[in-house]
This record gives structure tokens, sequence and C-alpha cells, in this order.
């Protein structure tokens, strides 16, 4: 590894170039963040053999995830449809919504998320059942497996059954327990579970939704990365920018839906480019040379490999437990040499082991960040419900204990805003707009609301400055367009009333 120390210095020099480009420098330092705590992890895993300790993470944690998918698909969906009421209300509407689909997500956000879990814990439980030892243990393993295969239907995502269909065939052949000559009759069962997905959303699937949807996010981020190939937009800048390359007739996300196009459009070409040249110079140090070696770590190269397709056709690594998952996986494909002595081992204060002592400290910090951002971030949330239901005072109470916590979470700071100009408290909307204006210039909703106010009190020029800014962030959003319109329209005729 200290050979290929070179990697880091132009690394850390065209970064701060990226950070100079970044319009949102909060968004910057986030994503910048959550990286280094995957490198770090990675090279924390790898001094150690997970295999026992992976055992019992899986199974209680896949029991709980399997258990609550069905909980939720058979108790909590009709339960919710029977005593939500839509209303005008987004988030009921969003929630009915997306219950009445019928796809399952456990404790995650989205079935498609929830889908390269189960692939991955899939993986593993196969993994444990081939290596149990007693009737016991097999038949945990097998009632665990058949969960996780029920789980992975009830998501109804094709990307899971790519998944799992191309980590089972990959953990078969590696371990030496699928012949080749079987190879066809194990894609036709896996085949199955294809059309079974492909029935339940027929709709879907007979129009090509999936894969038209991934075009258009995939033509956008070739977009993005036209408009900025060397430097990017940003580290974690794409959701801001995305939406000036959107056309009204794609669809609309703020993930590029492929890892890599993405990594690009926000980091520029030259980034990836020094790091695939590390990989290419490190190639005999990493490869995997010896067929007993990839036999016995066949596992984490499926999980690994099975994560690469995710990259590549959904947000992948961005998503924190395929992070995770990713650096757990190649922190046992390429562990740390343990063919040392004892005494290299234990953990000291030496000049030798300050490497290390460093490392768990950047990490311990990293973490801590990561954490107390993830507790603003669910404050900022509780707060945007309670907006949703006008309940201002309590929505600043919780916008204001986010910003305690992340003092630069600008989603916060808008809404704030927005409720303070809901209530006719200008001058404080002002406040707090102003403050997520200076940290995120473009937002399309900071601008509308500022421009409102500054109509207000007869600025009309900046109240025109900032509804434009809002329609060309998003001119696809009615409201913008007709504000921008009005506004264009009174100035002009103003000035033709004093051109008279």
């Amino acid at each position: 590894m200290r050979r290929s120390g070179w990697i880091f210095g132009p690394v850390a020099f065209f970064l701060f170039i990226n950070f100079a480009v970044s319009s949102v420098k909060p968004l910057f330092f986030t994503r910048l963040i959550y990286f280094l705590f995957l490198v770090l992890l990675f090279l924390i895993l790898r001094r150690f053999n997970l295999d026992n300790i992976l055992l019992p993470i899986v199974g209680g944690v896949s029991l709980i995830l399997f258990l609550h998918g069905i909980f939720q698909k058979f108790f909590l969906f009709p339960f919710y449809l029977n005593h939500i009421n839509a209303g005008d209300n987004f988030y009921s509407q969003a929630l009915i919504t997306r219950i009445r689909s019928g796809r399952i997500f456990s404790l995650f956000a989205l079935p498609t998320l929830y889908a390269i879990i189960c692939a991955i814990l899939i993986i593993f439980i196969f993994h444990y059942l081939l290596k149990a030892d007693n009737k016991k243990n097999k038949i945990f393993w097998g009632i665990l497996l058949l969960l996780g295969l029920f789980n992975l239907v009830l998501t109804q995502s094709f990307g899971g059954i790519i998944y799992i269909s191309i980590g089972a065939l990959i953990y078969l052949l590696l371990s030496q327990v699928l012949k080749f000559k079987y190879l066809a009759p194990a894609v036709m069962v896996l085949a199955l579970f294809l059309f079974i997905t492909i029935a339940l959303r027929f709709s879907e699937a007979k129009e090509l939704e999936p894969i038209k949807f991934r075009v258009s996010n995939w033509t956008q981020a070739t977009r993005v990365i036209n408009s900025s190939p060397f430097w990017g937009v940003g580290l974690g800048n794409y959701e801001s920018k995305i939406s000036y390359y959107t056309k009204s007739e794609e669809a609309k996300s703020i993930y590029a839906h492929n890892f890599f196009l993405q990594f690009t459009a926000e980091t520029g070409i030259i980034i990836p480019c020094i790091i695939l040249l590390f990989l290419l110079f490190s190639r005999k140090k990493w490869m995997l040379a010896d067929p007993q070696v990839v036999k016995e770590k066949n596992v984490y190269i499926s999980v690994f490999l099975i994560l690469l397709v995710y990259n590549a056709i959904d947000i992948g690594s961005y998503f924190f437990p395929a992070g995770i998952a990713a650096s757990l996986a190649l922190s046992q494909i390429y562990p740390h040499n343990h063919n040392q002595n004892q005494k290299t081992k234990k953990m000291s204060i030496k000049l030798k082991q300050a490497p290390d002592l460093v490392i768990m400290i950047i990490f311990v910090l990293l973490s801590t960040f990561l954490v107390l951002e993830t507790i603003a971030d669910s404050y900022q949330k509780k707060a945007d419900f309670l907006l949703s239901q006008k309940q201002y005072t309590d929505a600043v109470s919780n916008y204001n204990k986010s910003l305690k916590i992340n003092p630069f979470n600008y989603r916060s700071m808008v809404g704030c805003g927005y409720a303070y100009f809901s209530t006719g408290s200008d001058l404080k909307a002002n406040t707090y707009l102003d403050r997520a204006l200076k940290l995120y210039p473009d937002s399309a909703f900071a601008n509308y609301l500022k421009s409102k106010l500054e109509f207000k009190t007869n600025r009309f020029y900046r109240s025109f400055y900032h509804a434009a800014a809002a329609y060309l962030k998003n001119k696809m959003n009615n409201q913008y367009r007709r504000w921008y319109e009005d506004i264009k329209h009174y100035l002009e005729t103003e000035l033709k009333k004093q051109g008279e």
C-alpha cells in the first residue's frame, strides 16, 4: 500500500479543484465524508476475518427484515389503506400510492433498495446453508432462504431478480457446486422468479418502463458530464444541477441510476482515470490467481459482483447499506497480511502502529459526523411532514433542532423560511431564506419564496431576478413559470408606461 501512495496526492489536488467548482459546498463535504468513511471501513475490516462474526449478524438481520417485510405486506399495508385518507396531503398521497403498488420495502425507503439487500442476504444465507453442519442449522438457514426469496418476489423488483440470478450463478460456479452441464436448468429456475415479477408488474413491463426510465436518467447524466467533463459539477452536487439538463418528456430523478455515470458527472473524468490507473498498476497484487483462494472467498466475490451490477443500473454505493456491503466484501477479498508475529497484531502506540491509530481516530470522527447528520435529517423530515400539516410552530421547532446539530442544513433553512412566510413573518422568512441561498444559490423553492417577499416590498427587479432563477432551475414547475411570466409582464407594462 505504501508504494501506491502516489494516488492520494493527485486525487487530493483535483478534489480541491472540484470543491472550488461546487455550487453547494455542504453537499461536497457530506459526500466526501461518506466516501472516506467507506474507504476507512475497508482498511479496518480487512484486518479481521469476518467469517464467524457475520454468521449470527446475517441470521439476525435477515430474520428481522424478512419477517417485517411479510408483516408489512399482509398487515400494515391493509391497515394503512383502511385508515389513511389521501386527501390533499402530499405525504399521504405518496404513501397511499406506494402501498397500492403492493411492493414491500421493509425498513428501507424504496423497494429497489430493499431488493439489493435481499439479494446480498440470500447469497450469504445460501452459503451458510451449504456449510451448516447439523440438521437444526440447515432447517434454520433453509427457512430463512425461503423467507428471503419470498421477500424478494414481493419487492417486485426486476433489478432484484437480476442481482440474485447473477449472484447465485457466480457463487455456484465458484464453489464448484454447479457443473456447467447443469447451468441451463439452474438458469431456468432463476428465470421463473423473473417471470413471476413480470407478471406482478405486467402493465409496466409491457411498456418497458424500467428500461426507459434508466435510459432517460443515463442520458441526463451524460449531458451533465458534457457540461463539465474535466472538473465535474462538484462531489455531491449532481442533485443540485440535474434539473438544468432534464427535458420535460424525460423521467425526473436526482440520481443518475448509475453509480459510475453519477460519480463521473460529479468529479469529472480525471479522478476516475487516476483511480483506474491505480487499479491497472496494482493488478498483479490485487488479482486472485489461486483457484483455492477464489473458492474460499466465493461468497464475498459473488456479493461484490452483484453490487457491481447494482452500481451499473441503480444508485449503487450512494445507497449507504450497499456502500457498507461493498467495503465489507472487498475487505475479505483483499485482506491485510495476517502472517505477522503476534506483537505487531497488538494495538500499541508505537511509531510503526501510528497509522493504524490515526485511521481509527479519523474513522470514529467520520462515523460521529454521519450519525449526527442522520439525526439532523430526521428532525428535518419530521418538520417537513408537520409543515405539510400546517403545524407551523412545531415544524419550526424541529427545523431549529436540525440546524442546531447541522447548521449547514439548507433544507431546514428553506423549510423555516416557508413556515414563517406562510404565517406572515416576512422578516424571519427573509433571514432564513438568505441563509439558505448563500449555501445553495440555485434552490428553486428558496428563490421562488424570496421573489414573493421582494415583490411585497416593491423590489420588483430583485423579485424578477429570483423568479427567473427559480424558473430556470425548474422550468417544468407550472407555479414557478406562471410567477416568472406574471412579473415579467408586470415589468414590461410598467416600462411601457414610463416610456409614454
